[in-house]
């Protein structure tokens, strides 16, 4: 097998963790998508959808073409972290967006091809035994996702506790496949709460999105919009009652706050005027 890059395996979303022995189970890290690319001595690590963003991470470059292999293609997590080494998104973005990430760190947790050899077709839990021996020697830009040990629903809740972003679950036995797949099932953290609708965003004669608010300090402080989840009924509903001067507060989903304070994927829950 000639190493390239591969569309990576795509986990399907879930309430709750799947159940059973058959399952391992990683914690997520909150980054971007990577899938690298080691051949005759040079490494390049590419996105989800296939761009080549070698440069702007050299030190994990530099760490992939110190490895013992001829070939290699790697799949993992892209991540940066906080003093507590939790994974801060909105610090890899902006070193992204800039075009140099110097401090990133990747969490290898899958290989799909070593030496010349598909490992496609190889059981997960072989694959990344493979890995974990392949990444033996540490280095602090190149790391190996260990799983958690213990069932499912614990591991989601220690990690939502200690503000993860949630886990992945990967079922034993499975082939590496590209593209969607239930094989690998992701369980998010997230928060539920109620907002004050303070504007809306019409569109088309409805409501398209709701502004929120919420309280700080005794003040309403905006919080970002809210789209997903709103029927268009809810949303000609929300209408008149705003039109009419009338308050409504919002039941809303979400997976915490970026840093300049707005929502993080929320999604309404539900309504109701005050």
């Amino acid at each position: 097998m000639e190493p390239a890059w591969i569309e990576p395996c795509i986990p399907t979303l879930v309430k709750t963790p799947p159940i059973g022995a058959d399952w391992l189970h990683e914690i997520k890290h909150d980054g971007y998508r990577a899938i690298s690319v080691i051949k005759r001595g040079r490494a390049q690590m590419f996105t989800r959808r296939g761009h080549d963003w070698s440069a702007r991470m050299p030190n994990i470059k530099t760490a992939l073409e110190r490895l013992k292999v001829k070939s290699a293609v790697i799949d993992g997590e892209v991540i940066m972290t906080d003093k507590d080494f939790i994974s801060d998104f909105f610090a890899l973005h902006l070193a992204l967006a800039r075009k140099s990430a110097p401090d990133a760190i990747l969490m290898a947790f899958d290989v799909i091809e070593l030496d010349g050899e598909d490992l496609r077709p190889t059981p997960i839990e072989e694959r990344r035994a493979i890995l974990e021996k392949l990444l033996r020697k540490p280095s602090p830009w190149l790391q190996f996702s260990a799983a958690a040990e213990g069932e499912g629903l614990e591991i989601w809740r220690a990690a939502c506790d200690v503000g993860l972003e949630g886990i992945i679950s990967k079922r034993i036995g499975s082939p590496y496949r590209s593209g969607r797949s239930t094989s690998w099932c992701k369980t998010v953290c997230t928060k539920t709460e109620h907002f004050a609708v303070i504007d809306a965003a019409p569109g088309r004669g409805i409501v398209r999105s709701l502004k929120l608010a919420r309280l700080v300090e005794g003040k309403l402080t905006p919080c970002g919009w809210v789209g997903s989840g709103l029927t268009e009924i809810s949303a000609r509903k929300i209408r008149t009652i705003l039109d009419a001067g009338q308050p409504i507060v919002a039941e809303v989903v979400y997976r915490g706050f970026t840093p300049a304070g707005e929502l993080r994927h929320p999604s309404l829950k539900g309504w109701q005027t005050e």
